[in-house]
């Protein structure tokens, strides 16, 4: 009957891509396989794919988002190690402290909250607007945290906001704060939560396993890293 194909594949789960033509009559090489499997296990299908030359943005994040989720998925089933060599490529740091204190905006004068980690990195420290992963926590727990542009640095980074008039409290004052005795006197009263965080050592590639891209499938999926990627002959 007409339509049946879609209907039994969805009471009969797809087992797997058997071939993927570029081409040709689809009735005929469905057929070709229908005769080699039986013709209750095999179904064809067309498709098309379009390549765009200014993708909409929603589709950009979209995707963006599906990688992140499917990158996420192998680090924790690789236990965050390259798939074949084993390097690590990722750790997770439990204790990272977020302090929060008050200040006086450099701009309106008046008192206002400003939140930020301390990794003891150098002689100063490395504080909010230094580690993407950490900063993008930040900014989804704190309203006045958020994406700002730096003169002094030249570019665009996340940072605390005035809550009165919305002017940038600069890194390098935040910094100073941290160090110096304007924090430490109080430093132990300014703990005010801790955020499990993940830190990358070495950026994973991903690998399809057997080379086809449109196959998402976890078990299809590796992340290795750039030593072993480039050596690969799949990607």
């Amino acid at each position: 009957k007409k339509g049946i194909g879609p209907f039994w594949t969805k009471r009969n789960r797809i087992v797997s891509v058997e071939k993927l033509f570029d081409g040709g009559n689809l009735k005929s090489i469905t057929l070709k396989y229908m005769k080699k499997y039986g013709w209750e296990n095999v179904r064809g299908y067309a498709w098309e794919q379009w390549t765009l030359k200014t993708p909409p943005k929603a589709l950009l994040k979209m995707l963006e988002n599906e990688q992140k989720q499917l990158n996420s998925k192998l680090r924790k089933k690789q236990k965050y190690r390259c798939f074949k060599c084993g390097k690590k490529l990722y750790e997770i740091d439990e204790d990272i402290p977020i302090r929060k204190w008050s200040k006086t905006c450099w701009r309106c004068k008046r008192e206002t909250q400003v939140v930020s980690y301390t990794l003891e990195q150098n002689e100063f420290g490395s504080v909010i607007g230094s580690h993407e992963n950490i900063d993008e926590i930040i900014k989804s727990e704190y309203f006045h945290v958020d994406k700002v542009f730096s003169k002094t640095l030249g570019g665009w980074l996340i940072g605390n906001k005035c809550y009165h008039c919305g002017a940038y409290q600069g890194k390098y004052y935040i910094e100073h704060e941290l160090v110096w005795d304007a924090v430490l006197y109080y430093y132990d009263n300014s703990y005010d939560t801790v955020f499990p965080v993940e830190r990358t050592l070495s950026p994973g590639y991903l690998m399809y396993l057997d080379g086809n891209k449109n196959n998402k499938d976890l078990n299809n999926l590796a992340l290795l890293c750039l030593k072993c990627y480039k050596k690969s002959k799949i990607r």
